[in-house]
């Protein structure tokens, strides 16, 4: 294991242990080769009081990925019955349903940086629907999409204030928001 990934490990114990952020990422800042990276690492774990709000919302969240992964396994198995090449079934069952079960994973561990992914995906799903679906089921799916980028939006907000869209928040003084 390198200096800098067993730095990363120790500094992501100490974070999950209770320790305070900021002291964590000076004491380890010298250690890694980007401190982006070591920033990253601790701003990904949840305090350890997590708002009440804050977990409502993740099980909403954890509830509508479960049940859209779910939906997506029904639609995948329809896709059988229609003769789909076994090539672009293998790459439909891979982006259809392992995509939705690392997101799910991610909601499960707190990981900080999947809840800006969520809406980002959504996006992509949203914009699918729209080229590929009949505009009566768009428009479900868009709703659907919807809900769930407004809720792993929320839960960044509320659990995870110091991440932004691409990475850790600055503070105006050029340090990292931990």
């Amino acid at each position: 294991m390198s200096a800098t990934s067993q730095a990363l490990k120790q500094a992501r114990e100490e974070v999950r242990a209770g320790g305070d952020r900021q002291a964590i990422y000076l004491k380890y800042r010298d250690q890694v080769s980007k401190p982006l990276k070591l920033a990253t690492v601790i701003a990904n774990i949840p305090p350890p009081s997590i708002p009440a709000s804050g977990r409502i919302l993740n099980i909403a969240l954890l509830v509508l990925l479960v049940l859209g992964a779910i939906l997506k396994m029904f639609g995948i198995v329809a896709l059988l019955g229609e003769g789909v090449p076994p090539t672009a079934m293998f790459m439909i069952v891979l982006l259809g349903l392992i995509i939705p079960v690392v997101l799910i994973i991610g909601v499960i561990k707190w990981e900080g940086q999947i809840y800006a992914l969520i809406p980002i995906l959504c996006g992509l799903g949203i914009l699918r629907a729209w080229m590929k679906s009949p505009p009566l089921e768009a428009a479900f799916d868009t709703a659907f999409l919807i809900v769930i980028a407004v809720l792993a939006f929320a839960v960044k907000r509320v659990v995870f204030p110091q991440l932004g869209w691409f990475g850790v928040r600055k503070n105006p003084a050029g340090g990292y928001h931990l």
